[in-house]
């Protein structure tokens, strides 16, 4: 469902999160329980952007969605950058080995 939104949006903010937001990294692993239009509806939420883009991240990278490849179970998008937001102020926050780790 959510693919077809970016796809027909063609629009998209892809969020590199602070080691600061790992409870809002668990809600959308779906750790907690939380339902995708709860995540949405919270203020983390930049509202003057046209597509959701977190705020107090470490970074957004937003642009347009230049092509869609199946593989799989999952779709690859292909975006063209046309805004890059970095707060160098923070760390990164990043999963892996099954756990989230804080970097940088």
């Amino acid at each position: 469902m959510y693919n077809l939104i970016f796809q027909q949006n063609r629009r998209i903010c892809i969020n590199v999160l602070s080691s600061e937001q790992r409870e809002l990294a668990e809600h959308f692993a779906g750790f907690k329980g939380s339902t995708m239009e709860e995540r949405f509806q919270w203020q983390c939420w930049d509202k003057d952007e046209l597509f959701p883009c977190l705020k107090d991240s470490l970074a957004n990278l937003s642009g347009k969605v230049v092509d869609v490849q199946d593989i799989g179970s999952h779709s690859m998008f292909l975006v063209e950058l046309d805004k890059i937001k970095v707060n160098p102020q923070d760390k990164a926050l990043v999963y892996f080995s099954r756990n989230f780790h804080t970097v940088g």
